[in-house]
Protein backbone atom coordinates (compact mmCIF):
# COMPACT_ATOMS: atom_id res chain seq x y z
CA UNK A 1 0.00 0.00 0.00
CA UNK A 2 1.03 3.44 -0.52
CA UNK A 3 2.14 4.32 3.29
CA UNK A 4 3.88 0.78 3.43
CA UNK A 5 5.61 1.37 0.46
CA UNK A 6 8.81 3.51 1.05
CA UNK A 7 10.55 3.32 -2.23
CA UNK A 8 6.80 4.01 -3.94
CA UNK A 9 5.98 7.45 -4.88
CA UNK A 10 2.86 8.69 -4.17
CA UNK A 11 0.69 10.03 -7.20
CA UNK A 12 0.53 13.24 -5.27
CA UNK A 13 2.61 15.11 -3.09
CA UNK A 14 2.46 17.89 -0.77
CA UNK A 15 4.51 19.75 -3.30
CA UNK A 16 2.03 19.07 -5.90
CA UNK A 17 -0.33 20.60 -3.50
CA UNK A 18 1.70 23.50 -2.72
CA UNK A 19 1.23 24.54 -6.24
CA UNK A 20 -2.30 24.16 -6.50
CA UNK A 21 -3.08 28.09 -4.36
CA UNK A 22 -0.13 29.72 -6.68
CA UNK A 23 -2.06 28.82 -9.51
CA UNK A 24 -5.12 29.88 -8.01
CA UNK A 25 -3.93 33.53 -7.20
CA UNK A 26 -2.84 33.83 -10.93
CA UNK A 27 -6.02 33.00 -12.18
CA UNK A 28 -7.92 35.34 -10.02
CA UNK A 29 -4.65 37.97 -10.89
CA UNK A 30 -3.61 37.94 -7.06
CA UNK A 31 -0.38 38.82 -6.70
CA UNK A 32 -0.23 37.09 -3.33
CA UNK A 33 -2.91 35.93 -0.72
CA UNK A 34 -3.04 35.40 3.29
CA UNK A 35 -3.52 31.62 3.77
CA UNK A 36 -5.21 30.08 6.38
CA UNK A 37 -5.07 26.15 6.75
CA UNK A 38 -6.55 23.19 8.22
CA UNK A 39 -4.92 19.60 9.16
CA UNK A 40 -2.89 18.46 6.49
CA UNK A 41 -3.91 21.50 4.67
CA UNK A 42 -0.98 23.43 7.73
CA UNK A 43 1.47 21.70 5.82
CA UNK A 44 0.46 22.32 2.68
CA UNK A 45 0.13 26.13 3.25
CA UNK A 46 4.37 25.72 5.00
CA UNK A 47 5.41 24.24 1.74
CA UNK A 48 3.75 26.58 -0.17
CA UNK A 49 5.70 29.88 2.16
CA UNK A 50 8.62 27.39 1.43
CA UNK A 51 8.20 27.28 -2.47
CA UNK A 52 6.59 29.88 -3.06
CA UNK A 53 7.53 32.45 -1.04
CA UNK A 54 6.52 36.08 -2.74
CA UNK A 55 3.18 34.50 -3.21
CA UNK A 56 2.10 34.34 0.56
CA UNK A 57 1.52 37.18 3.24
CA UNK A 58 0.93 35.67 6.28
CA UNK A 59 -0.14 32.06 7.42
CA UNK A 60 -2.48 30.80 9.80
CA UNK A 61 -2.40 27.26 10.34
CA UNK A 62 -4.89 25.09 12.77
CA UNK A 63 -4.40 21.52 14.12
CA UNK A 64 -1.27 20.54 12.42
CA UNK A 65 1.77 19.67 13.58
CA UNK A 66 5.51 18.74 12.56
CA UNK A 67 5.95 18.07 8.67
CA UNK A 68 9.03 15.36 9.06
CA UNK A 69 7.80 12.01 8.84
CA UNK A 70 9.04 10.82 12.20
CA UNK A 71 8.44 13.90 14.14
CA UNK A 72 4.40 14.19 13.00
CA UNK A 73 3.61 10.51 14.42
CA UNK A 74 5.02 11.58 17.56
CA UNK A 75 1.86 13.98 18.14
CA UNK A 76 -0.94 11.75 16.21
CA UNK A 77 -3.06 9.62 18.67
CA UNK A 78 -3.46 6.86 16.98
CA UNK A 79 -6.20 5.53 19.18
CA UNK A 80 -8.15 7.84 17.36
CA UNK A 81 -8.16 5.02 14.09
CA UNK A 82 -8.88 2.51 16.77
CA UNK A 83 -12.09 4.22 17.80
CA UNK A 84 -12.97 4.89 14.27
CA UNK A 85 -12.36 1.75 12.83
CA UNK A 86 -15.08 0.46 15.25
CA UNK A 87 -17.79 2.44 13.55
CA UNK A 88 -20.05 -0.41 11.35
CA UNK A 89 -22.71 0.99 9.31
CA UNK A 90 -24.47 -1.03 5.93
CA UNK A 91 -22.78 -0.43 3.13
CA UNK A 92 -25.50 1.70 2.00
CA UNK A 93 -25.87 5.51 0.93
CA UNK A 94 -27.58 6.47 4.16
CA UNK A 95 -24.44 4.10 6.12
CA UNK A 96 -21.75 6.31 4.62
CA UNK A 97 -23.99 9.60 5.66
CA UNK A 98 -24.27 8.20 9.14
CA UNK A 99 -20.64 6.79 9.14
CA UNK A 100 -19.55 10.67 8.69
CA UNK A 101 -21.79 11.99 10.92
CA UNK A 102 -20.16 9.34 13.78
CA UNK A 103 -16.49 10.52 12.48
CA UNK A 104 -17.79 13.78 12.42
CA UNK A 105 -18.94 13.59 16.13
CA UNK A 106 -15.62 11.65 16.84
CA UNK A 107 -13.18 14.96 15.90
CA UNK A 108 -15.38 17.59 17.83
CA UNK A 109 -15.02 18.82 21.13
CA UNK A 110 -17.64 16.79 23.71
CA UNK A 111 -16.76 20.40 25.65
CA UNK A 112 -19.48 22.46 23.16
CA UNK A 113 -22.73 22.03 21.59
CA UNK A 114 -22.42 19.30 18.79
CA UNK A 115 -24.75 20.09 15.57
CA UNK A 116 -25.52 16.81 14.16
CA UNK A 117 -28.48 18.54 11.39
CA UNK A 118 -25.39 20.52 10.14
CA UNK A 119 -22.72 17.24 10.11
CA UNK A 120 -25.86 15.06 8.35
CA UNK A 121 -26.80 18.02 5.68
CA UNK A 122 -23.05 17.75 5.06
CA UNK A 123 -22.40 14.32 4.90
CA UNK A 124 -25.18 13.88 2.71
CA UNK A 125 -23.72 16.98 -0.28
CA UNK A 126 -20.07 15.24 0.47
CA UNK A 127 -21.45 11.36 -0.36
CA UNK A 128 -23.52 12.64 -3.56
CA UNK A 129 -20.80 14.34 -4.93
CA UNK A 130 -18.00 11.96 -4.19
CA UNK A 131 -19.43 8.33 -2.72
CA UNK A 132 -16.36 7.09 -1.09
CA UNK A 133 -13.59 5.86 -1.97
CA UNK A 134 -10.96 4.07 0.34
CA UNK A 135 -8.39 4.28 -2.47
CA UNK A 136 -8.77 8.36 -1.47
CA UNK A 137 -8.35 8.45 1.47
CA UNK A 138 -4.95 6.67 1.10
CA UNK A 139 -3.45 9.15 -1.91
CA UNK A 140 -4.38 12.13 0.90
CA UNK A 141 -2.27 10.22 3.90
CA UNK A 142 0.26 9.44 1.68
CA UNK A 143 0.89 12.92 0.12
CA UNK A 144 0.60 14.27 3.62
CA UNK A 145 3.37 12.30 4.68
CA UNK A 146 5.24 13.02 2.07
CA UNK A 147 7.27 16.57 2.45
CA UNK A 148 10.70 14.97 1.29
CA UNK A 149 13.53 18.29 2.26
CA UNK A 150 10.75 20.61 2.54
CA UNK A 151 11.01 19.20 6.47
CA UNK A 152 14.31 20.33 6.21
CA UNK A 153 13.50 24.29 4.78
CA UNK A 154 11.08 25.02 7.50
CA UNK A 155 13.53 27.63 8.48
CA UNK A 156 13.41 29.38 5.13
CA UNK A 157 10.00 30.63 6.05
CA UNK A 158 9.60 34.13 5.79
CA UNK A 159 6.12 34.71 6.38
CA UNK A 160 4.41 35.73 9.75
CA UNK A 161 3.26 32.26 10.67
CA UNK A 162 0.57 31.21 13.55
CA UNK A 163 -0.21 27.54 14.68
CA UNK A 164 -3.40 27.38 16.39
CA UNK A 165 -4.31 23.50 18.00
CA UNK A 166 -7.24 22.44 19.84
CA UNK A 167 -6.82 21.64 23.64
CA UNK A 168 -9.50 18.99 23.11
CA UNK A 169 -7.99 17.65 19.46
CA UNK A 170 -8.82 13.25 19.22
CA UNK A 171 -6.69 13.04 16.49
CA UNK A 172 -3.64 15.18 16.67
CA UNK A 173 -1.76 16.31 20.41
CA UNK A 174 -2.07 19.87 21.01
CA UNK A 175 1.89 20.04 21.96
CA UNK A 176 2.52 19.77 17.78
CA UNK A 177 1.96 23.22 17.39
CA UNK A 178 4.60 24.19 19.50
CA UNK A 179 6.57 21.52 18.24
CA UNK A 180 6.22 23.28 14.70
CA UNK A 181 7.29 26.42 15.68
CA UNK A 182 10.51 25.83 16.80
CA UNK A 183 10.99 25.06 13.77
CA UNK A 184 9.79 27.95 12.11
CA UNK A 185 11.56 31.55 12.43
CA UNK A 186 8.91 34.28 14.48
CA UNK A 187 6.27 31.74 14.58
CA UNK A 188 3.87 31.55 17.41
CA UNK A 189 1.81 28.48 18.64
CA UNK A 190 -1.27 28.82 20.38
CA UNK A 191 -3.59 26.16 22.03
CA UNK A 192 -7.20 27.18 22.06
CA UNK A 193 -9.62 25.24 24.54
CA UNK A 194 -12.96 24.02 23.50
CA UNK A 195 -11.39 23.35 19.81
CA UNK A 196 -11.24 19.20 19.10
CA UNK A 197 -10.33 18.79 15.19
CA UNK A 198 -13.05 20.58 13.50
CA UNK A 199 -13.91 24.16 13.50
CA UNK A 200 -17.52 24.16 15.56
CA UNK A 201 -19.72 27.41 15.13
CA UNK A 202 -18.41 28.78 18.58
CA UNK A 203 -14.93 29.19 17.07
CA UNK A 204 -16.02 31.38 14.42
CA UNK A 205 -15.42 34.58 15.91
CA UNK A 206 -11.91 33.61 17.61
CA UNK A 207 -10.95 32.25 14.77
CA UNK A 208 -11.84 34.72 12.21
CA UNK A 209 -10.27 37.12 14.86
CA UNK A 210 -7.00 35.61 15.27
CA UNK A 211 -7.03 35.02 11.36
CA UNK A 212 -7.46 39.02 10.92
CA UNK A 213 -5.05 39.81 13.68
CA UNK A 214 -2.34 37.75 11.96
CA UNK A 215 -3.01 38.96 8.36
CA UNK A 216 -2.82 42.68 10.10
CA UNK A 217 1.17 41.94 10.47
CA UNK A 218 1.51 41.85 6.60
CA UNK A 219 -1.52 43.63 4.55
Amino acid sequence: MLLRGRGTRPPCTIHDMAGDGPAVMSALGWDSAHLCSTSMGSGIALATAILHPGRVRTVTATMGGPMRRRDALRFVRFGFFARAARIRHPATGEGAVRTMVDLTRMLATPHAPFDEEWARATAAISHARAPHDPGSTQRQAAAGLSPGPLSARLGEITAPTLLLNGADDPLIRPSAGAALARRVPGARAVILPRMGHLIQQHLWTPLADAVAAQAALRP
